[in-house]
C-alpha cells in the first residue's frame, strides 16, 4: 500500500471531535503514540508503529497535507521526546476518556514528566536566575498591557 492510499483509507476511520477542523487531537495522539512505540516490546512495535502512522495521516489530512509529500528520513530520538509523548498521551486520554477528570495516576504521570522536562531545560545552577528573569519579563509585559499575543519583543 502506498502512502496516498493509506491516507485516504485511514481517513475513513478518523472519528474524533471537530474532524476536519482539529489539529490538537491528532497532534497529541501522535506524540503519545510515539511515546508508546518507544517503550513497546518487540511484539508490540508493529502495532504501535501503525498507530503512529494513523496519527501522522490524520494530522496531514487536518493540515491539508499529503502524507507522501511530507515523509522524510528519521533522525535519532532524544530521550526527552519520550517524556513529551507520555505527557501528551496522558492529556489526550484525560479529555477523550474521562471528560477532563484528572486521576491520581494522571497526576503521577504529569508530575514525573514535568520533573524530567524541568531538569532538562532548567539547570539547577541557573534556576534562580531563570525564574527571576522570567518573572521580571512577565511583570513588565503585564505593566505595559502586552501579556497576550506572541513574540519575544513585546
Amino acid at each position: 500500500m502506498n502512502l496516498a492510499d493509506y491516507q485516504t483509507q485511514s481517513r475513513d476511520t478518523a472519528i474524533y471531535p471537530d474532524r476536519d477542523r482539529n489539529l490538537w487531537y491528532p497532534t497529541l495522539g501522535l506524540i503519545g503514540e510515539i511515546s508508546e512505540h518507544l517503550i513497546a516490546d518487540e511484539t508490540e512495535k508493529i502495532k504501535e508503529a501503525g498507530d503512529v502512522a494513523w496519527y501522522c495521516a490524520q494530522l496531514c489530512s487536518e493540515a491539508g497535507l499529503k502524507l507522501d509529500s511530507v515523509i522524510e528520513p528519521i533522525t535519532p530520538v532524544e530521550p526527552i521526546l519520550r517524556c513529551l509523548g507520555e505527557l501528551s498521551e496522558c492529556v489526550k486520554k484525560i479529555y477523550r476518556d474521562r471528560h477532563g477528570e484528572v486521576s491520581e495516576s494522571d497526576r503521577m504521570i504529569i508530575a514525573f514528566c514535568l520533573n524530567h522536562l524541568w531538569h532538562h531545560c532548567i539547570p539547577q545552577a541557573e534556576q534562580a536566575l531563570i525564574l527571576t528573569t522570567n518573572i521580571e519579563k512577565l511583570q513588565s509585559r503585564k505593566t505595559r498591557g502586552v501579556l497576550g499575543g506572541s513574540g519575544d519583543h513585546r
